[in-house]
């Protein structure tokens, strides 16, 4: 039904809502005095509004048409294109998934939204704070990329011979049995510094001491009763007496009573288990990983060895033949003195010297078949030192077996 004063016809859903409206055409009825026909499903909503296309009213007046899906924040804002509404007036058309921080930014493209304005666009594999996936379905707001793990590479230092050290322990028996007497005697003195038990220190004193006594003084005793006792048998194989001959009874020494009033005390000698020797060493052991263990204490208890000062300008080795698999085997000992390894030649038959093989495990053994089957050949061989990727030092002397099988 007309409820005002004729205008022009509007066209759309929408109506305005004020006088000098035309007629509307539709079931709203009007609202106001002098309203023409609404034409549509919407009433009007302000004065003097012009066609809307699409399905959102307008927040203000003079707005242009929007085209899309989010309302304007603003007045005179331009059309927006894709998800995301300005934040400032004038913002410029956005293209990315990012808002703008500050107004006047240039337009972002990729993942990547500037902080500052008219900063230039990051690449979006930094792993910064902002280089992330934030809006992608599922995904936790952190960078696109984990990031790429160090790489470590080693690089081997060329090995530093130390001068090598004898071994502590002596050779010679004769000097074996004074070694242990200077163990018990200086061991009880290093019990705090070393941090050992009692125990420790009076079972290696005590395996020290009757090790000390069968060397220095059983031992020599012994060998002075031998040639007593070969005399002996040569008399009574061959000699004569008036009776019955009477073989040689072998006395021991006595066991050194030791000294209480030595400081520190020095015990009875006693006989202990087999294997004092070898305990005395897992002591040696125990006192060399002591925190309070030094140089100075090491050399008074004999413990450490002394320097090989012995220049070794080329290995030494041995040959020795035995029987393998169908073959004889070659076993070469050698001696590398503190070097990484050494280099293995050989030459047989009328050929050149050949490279068998760089060794560091002793021996090496050599398992070539022969030549000829059945045919004994000389085979001949020689050495040098290798270390860090090269040969060095002198040739050995040329060595030679026979192998026949």
């Amino acid at each position: 039904m007309a409820l005002a004063v004729p205008a022009a016809t509007t066209v759309g859903d929408m109506s305005p809502l004020a006088d000098t409206t035309p007629p509307l055409t539709g079931d709203m009825s009007p609202l106001a005095n002098t309203t023409p026909p609404l034409t549509g499903d919407m009433p009007p909503l302000a004065d003097t509004t012009p066609p809307l296309t699409g399905d959102m009213p307008p927040l203000a007046d003079a707005t242009p048409p929007l085209t899309g899906d989010m309302p304007p924040l603003a007045d005179a804002t331009p059309p927006l294109t894709g998800d995301m509404p300005p934040l400032a007036d004038a913002t410029p058309p956005l293209t990315g998934d990012m808002p703008p921080l500050a107004d006047t930014t240039p337009p972002l493209t990729g993942d990547m939204a500037s902080a500052p304005a008219a900063i230039a666009v990051f690449s979006h594999t930094m792993p910064l704070w902002n280089n992330a996936t934030w809006n992608a379905p599922g995904t936790f707001w952190g960078p696109v990329s984990p990031p790429t793990p160090p790489i470590e590479t080693r690089q081997r230092n060329k090995t530093k011979h130390a001068m090598k050290r004898q071994r502590y322990y002596p050779a010679a028996i004769g000097d074996q049995g004074n070694w242990n007497g200077n163990f018990a005697d200086k061991l009880p003195g290093y019990q705090t510094a070393l941090t050992l038990s009692a125990l420790q220190v009076s079972s290696g004193v005590a395996d020290a001491r009757y090790l000390q006594y069968c060397l220095s003084f059983w031992l020599t005793d012994v060998r002075t009763f031998s040639l007593a006792a070969t005399q002996a048998v040569e008399v009574l194989s061959n000699g004569s007496s008036s009776g019955t001959y009477a073989m040689p009874v072998f006395t021991p020494p006595p066991l050194p009573a030791g000294d209480p009033a030595a400081v520190p005390p020095i015990l009875p000698t006693v006989p202990v288990t087999a294997g004092a020797l070898n305990r005395i060493f897992d002591l040696v052991q125990i006192i060399k990983r002591s925190p309070g263990y030094t140089e100075a204490i090491g050399s008074d208890l004999g413990i450490v060895g002394e320097e090989d000062s012995t220049e070794h300008p080329a290995p030494e080795f041995t040959l020795k033949t035995e029987q393998g698999m169908g073959c004889h085997c070659v076993k070469v000992r050698y001696k590398k003195f503190g070097h990484y390894a050494v280099a293995v030649y050989s030459r047989r038959g009328n050929g050149g010297w050949e490279l068998l093989g760089i060794s560091s495990d002793n021996p090496y053994e050599d398992e070539r078949p022969l030549m000829v089957a059945g045919q004994p050949e000389v085979r001949e061989y020689k050495m040098r030192f290798w270390d860090a990727g090269a040969e060095n030092g002198d040739w050995t002397d040329v060595a030679s077996t026979t192998v026949s099988i």
